[in-house]
């Protein structure tokens, strides 16, 4: 068995973070086919961290790969949206109770820090920072849940929700009530964990789940208006 150099290891999550960054700044953008040899050479690395990079995402639904075909953004379909969201709803409000469960004190805190700087994110209209906290927020809640096959599930299926919010959430058409309703759904949520009421943590997580849904534009996840995609 042959074993990269630390080095090696460094570049491959150098690149893999790089393309993953590119993906979720929509940079390259979904649907699209990627040049191996284009990236290579725009990063000035071998095309083998680039292959390796791409397997990996592909792993977490970001990339499609088709034998013989050039790799592709994965492109959220509504069908797909529906299917992600809905395993979001059967797994996290459970995530939600158990975190109600075992929780302690320094991490309602935390969780508190985290809802309070999505709001910051919210009311300035900052997309990028709001996205970014909303995921660790919900992040968060999982690793609170002391179930290590949950968390890492709930990552997965966060991700993939993440390239659908990022590229159709309607966030600049939130009004202002729309968007003190996101951060009072938190603090209940987080209410409910403190007062350790599971079943109202889930409830709650659902409710919140099934709003963010809601609010994507289902009917334009289908359509294909996206340009050739380049890292920066």
């Amino acid at each position: 068995m042959t074993v990269g150099t630390s080095t090696e290891d460094a570049l491959d999550k150098r690149v893999y973070l790089t393309l993953r960054d590119a993906i979720f700044k929509r940079n390259l953008v979904p649907g699209k086919k990627i040049s191996i040899l284009s990236i290579a050479k725009e990063l000035g690395v071998s095309r083998t961290p680039i292959r390796l990079a791409m397997q990996r995402l592909a792993t977490e639904g970001l990339i499609e790969m088709v034998a013989n075909q050039a790799p592709m953004v994965a492109k959220p379909s509504s069908k797909s949206a529906t299917e992600i969201f809905y395993m979001r709803l059967l797994i996290e409000p459970a995530a939600a109770a158990l975190a109600a469960r075992h929780a302690t004190n320094s991490e309602i805190n935390k969780l508190k820090k985290l809802i309070e700087k999505e709001k910051l994110s919210l009311t300035s209209r900052n997309f990028l920072d709001c996205l970014k906290a909303n995921v660790h927020t919900h992040k968060y809640i999982a690793e609170m849940a002391r179930n290590e096959e949950l968390k890492n599930t709930i990552q997965h299926f966060l991700d993939k929700s993440t390239i659908i919010l990022f590229h159709f959430d309607p966030f600049y058409n939130y009004s202002e009530q729309e968007i003190y309703a996101d951060y009072n759904e938190g603090m209940s949520i987080l209410e409910a964990i403190k007062a350790k009421n599971e079943d109202h943590a889930a409830r709650l997580m659902k409710k919140h789940i099934q709003r963010a849904f809601k609010n994507l534009p289902l009917d334009t996840l289908d359509k294909d208006t996206y340009t050739l995609p380049r890292l920066k």
